[in-house]
């Protein structure tokens, strides 16, 4: 609540004024904090002594329009007292996740109060909670799913490889150079996951189709991620550097999905999820690079048309578009401080993404718990496309 600017008081028996004041909290009496509290948030347990500790006279004794919110003990307040206050307007409103009664009576009077929240409390369970969570869990589980990630030796792609790996799958990481591919793999095997390294380069379609054909369990997770970035002037760009831009970041992504997915398309089933860029949908300033701009925007049309093509064939194909990420490749950039500043200066949130960012989008995409998505080009750019 500071962060918004509120002055903070609290009442805990067992907190002392010195350990208080050193997160800039004042500690006052019980009394003092009900009566001078806009917003006041319970977090006490419940017992005999505390049972309808914010009852009529409580509520009567706090600010006209004060906020109150309980996600610790259902008995803390007496229900009829706190409908009557919202009814009143002595208080503006209330949020409750606990009750006296779990499940919530379906005749309660919180049910007709107005400007009150209420949700359900993870504390409580039935067994129709217990299955919708342990469904809910499940479909973002990747136990027993094997992936396959490009360019999985730094950056993003290691990214992708562990957080893959840490919802449960088996990952295969792949990367033009085989030393960072192994270092990523081992890296994951040093924490009790499955994985393995290939040698993949992405620009030889014979390479791709003979890797996808050595792997004798099915692939039901491919992420393509390999790429690379330079910065020149169109006027000066020679052919070698914008083919060399184009044959990896794009038609390398063809030939990966074209080779691994028809073996999904097999089995009619698999997702498939493509790296693009918010460089696919917007100019990137002040450094030059329309290769690369043309091979995102390539990467995310192929996106859908893949996606509309295998559609009913059980294999989905999304695509996620970064904003400018603190990986390796920025290395590449000449004076890649004044550029860093210049990019933070047009990104709403001020800053650069993390790999670790993009992984968890790519983690949910792989999942069940994506299956009515398809298609999809997902930015995460801190609202850089938003101005």
């Amino acid at each position: 609540m500071a962060a918004f600017g509120c002055n903070i008081i609290a009442y805990d028996p067992y907190v002392t004024s010195e350990q208080a004041q050193s997160i800039q909290i004042k500690l006052e009496s019980l009394e003092q904090v009900i009566a001078s509290s806009n917003i006041l948030s319970l977090h006490v347990p419940l017992t005999p002594e505390t049972r309808h500790l914010i009852d009529a006279q409580a509520l009567a004794q706090m600010p006209h329009g004060a906020i109150l919110i309980n996600c610790s003990r259902g008995g803390l307040i007496d229900e009829t007292a706190l409908t009557q206050a919202l009814i009143s307007g002595q208080l503006s409103s209330a949020g409750l996740d606990v009750f006296e009664q779990e499940p919530l009576a379906e005749k309660s009077a919180l049910r007709t109060a107005p400007n009150l929240i209420m949700s359900p409390h993870a504390a409580f369970y039935s067994n129709t909670s217990v299955d919708t969570l342990q469904r809910l869990a499940s479909e973002e589980d990747l136990t027993h799913k094997l992936a396959l990630v490009t360019g999985a030796g730094q950056g993003i792609g290691a990214a992708i490889a562990e957080a893959l790996a840490c919802a449960g799958a088996e990952v295969i990481c792949t990367d033009l150079k085989l030393d960072r591919a192994k270092s990523t793999a081992q890296a994951l095997q040093a924490q009790g996951f499955k994985a393995s390294a290939e040698l993949l380069d992405v620009t030889d379609s014979l390479a791709i189709e003979i890797l996808a054909a050595s792997i004798i369990a099915p692939l039901d997770i491919l992420v393509c991620n390999a790429g690379v970035v330079s910065n020149t002037p169109a006027e000066h760009m020679t052919d070698e550097e914008w083919n060399n831009t184009i044959n990896i970041n794009l038609t390398g992504v063809f030939r990966t999905c074209r080779s691994f997915g028809r073996r999904m398309l097999e089995r009619k089933k698999g997702s498939i999820i493509n790296i693009g860029s918010m460089s696919g949908q917007i100019v990137n300033v002040p450094q030059p690079q329309c290769h690369y701009n043309v091979a995102k925007a390539g990467v995310h049309h192929l996106t859908k048309s893949l996606a509309v093509e295998w559609a009913t064939r059980g294999v989905r194909v999304n695509a996620v578009a970064p904003t400018y990420i603190e990986t390796p490749l920025l290395d590449h950039f000449e004076n890649q401080a004044n550029l860093i500043n210049q990019w933070l200066d047009m990104t709403p949130a001020k800053r650069m993404g993390r790999p670790h960012e993009i992984a968890s989008i790519v983690q949910f995409l792989a999942s069940d718990a994506a299956s009515l998505i398809t298609g999809s080009i997902i930015t995460a750019d801190a609202g850089y496309t938003c101005i």
